[in-house]
């Protein structure tokens, strides 16, 4: 492992866990606040050390994520990003640290480690940890290697860096892990990218679906970031495209801006790689948006527009794939035929169709309906984890199909064998990207946030269900004319 990434993790601790022994009473909270004196400051790095830090982190992530799918090695990352791994980390540390360690055998006497003695420790341990994980460890390349040491060498005078520096830089590191795990646009920010980002995708889904653009694009929808990683990579080197057009005072108004969008369609285009145009509304909405990333200049500067591709990033992984529509939709016709098989003048179907379909999820009605289920949910958390497991699902479900009756009258009849598949189906979806790093990552359990995205993507197919009804009624209408001016032909000829 680079050393980087064992630094990344040695800020980590574990609570103390303390034993009450003897026939003494329990000490209430208060005794033991009372007893224990005043309370130890949290860790909190100052703003400095985040900005110095976060590029190292967010380096260090991209190797990562860049690593196939399934290697063991990312899926440990990814449970260390979602803090799933803290017996490890404790481990970790104490091999680095303890008297005669990993730190103290590289560091040497002077228990200062310069740059060749942390060089040599970057290789032992990543060989160590390429044979743990199976799996070849990337090597850091020697200029990203330098940045990482010269943060860690600035910390304290003198050169090279000691072991009190690298237990604080893994705090550091730990807080920017945090930033970036829980890290949200501002909502006004939210809004403006969130048109782009509708606008985007309808330009790309009106092009071919075997050209290289289109597919570079539905690969980026699923999450595989390196080509337009590669792209920004030369976008925003030193001297490159970006400092071109926005020119010596490196921000870019609009018309540098609109200049830059037509070279980089023609430089595509010479590649064989035909890129949508946009035309000027959207340009100008565009270069609205990024600009108001930065309120207290006029224009887009490098951060904006750096900034302005981690928001298009966020709004990708929250938004509902295909695949998900395609995975619920078995699920979501399957609801809607037990609904449909109702009598007409059902209150319960009438609700399903006319309110809860027939109006946006916004109403009133529906959004009441919606908060009362999710007031419902602490109700049977009854080990208080936040999330429903099997068995209080399923005793949610009894309840609520006697309250449902009380209000609608009869509805639906699901067995046992339905309500575990409805389960099933909605304890999954906390496994898609939206919830990479998100505490519910495994499938133990329905949280409130997984309750509401299935039922946004349950929406989208039985809009998709709705759709196909309608197609197949006028098809049916058009094949029953048909079959009548047939019948009147036969009759006319009988009659003949």
């Amino acid at each position: 492992m680079k050393l980087a990434q064992l630094l990344l993790l040695s800020g980590v601790s574990a609570n103390m866990l303390t034993e009450l022994e003897g026939t003494e009473p329990v000490p209430t909270a208060a005794d033991v606040a009372a007893s224990a004196g005043p309370a130890q400051k949290a860790f909190e790095a100052t703003d400095e050390e985040i900005k110095k830090f976060m590029p190292l982190f967010r380096q260090e992530m991209r190797r990562y994520e860049n690593l196939p799918r399934g290697n063991k090695l990312k899926r440990w990352f990814n449970r260390y990003m979602r803090n799933g791994t803290p017996h490890q980390v404790k481990e970790m540390n104490k091999k680095m640290f303890e008297k005669g360690g990993a730190f103290d055998t590289f560091a040497g006497k002077d228990g200062q480690m310069n740059l060749e003695e942390a060089t040599k420790m970057n290789e032992a341990m990543r060989k160590g940890f390429s044979e743990h994980f199976q799996t070849e460890v990337p090597a850091t390349p020697k200029d990203a290697f330098k940045r990482m040491y010269d943060v860690y060498d600035g910390m304290s005078e003198g050169d090279g860096f000691s072991k009190k520096d690298a237990r604080r830089g893994g705090k550091i590191m730990n807080q920017v892990r945090r930033k970036v795990k829980n890290w949200k646009p501002q909502k006004e920010n939210l809004q403006r990218f969130r048109k782009l980002f509708k606008a985007e995708n309808e330009l790309y889904d009106e092009m071919d679906d075997d050209s290289q653009t289109y597919k570079t694009w539905q690969k980026w929808l699923r999450g595989n970031d390196k080509p337009l990683r590669e792209m920004q990579k030369v976008m925003f080197a030193k001297g490159g495209p970006w400092e071109k057009f926005a020119g010596d005072d490196g921000v870019m108004d609009f018309d540098e801006m609109m200049k830059m969008d037509a070279a980089v369609r023609e430089g595509m285009a010479k590649k064989g790689l035909k890129v949508p145009k946009r035309n000027d509304k959207l340009m100008k909405e565009m270069f609205e948006a990024y600009d108001g990333l930065t309120p207290k200049s006029k224009g887009v500067s490098k951060w904006g527009a750096r900034q302005g591709g981690r928001i298009f990033n966020y709004l990708r992984d929250k938004a509902i794939t295909e695949d998900e529509e395609d995975f619920y939709y078995p699920m979501a016709s399957y609801i809607w035929d037990k609904m449909d098989d109702l009598d007409d003048d059902n209150k319960q179907k009438k609700y399903f169709f006319e309110q809860y379909l027939g109006k946006p999820a916004s109403d009133p009605i529906n959004k009441k309906m919606m908060n009362a289920w999710l007031d419902a949910f602490g109700k049977y958390d009854d080990n208080k984890d936040h999330k429903l497991n099997r068995h209080e699902y399923m005793k949610m479900t009894r309840e609520q199909e006697k309250e449902g009756e009380k209000i609608f009258g009869e509805g639906p009849e699901w067995t046992r064998g339905e309500k575990q598949f409805m389960y099933t189906m909605m304890d999954h979806v906390s496994e898609g990207r939206w919830n990479r790093w998100g505490k519910n990552n495994m499938r133990d359990g329905i949280t409130k946030k997984d309750f509401r995205r299935v039922s946004r993507i349950l929406r989208r197919d039985y809009e998709d269900i709705m759709e196909s009804d309608s197609d197949s009624d006028s098809d049916s209408d058009s094949d029953d004319k048909k079959e009548e001016k047939a019948a009147d032909k036969k009759e006319e000829l009988f009659l003949f």
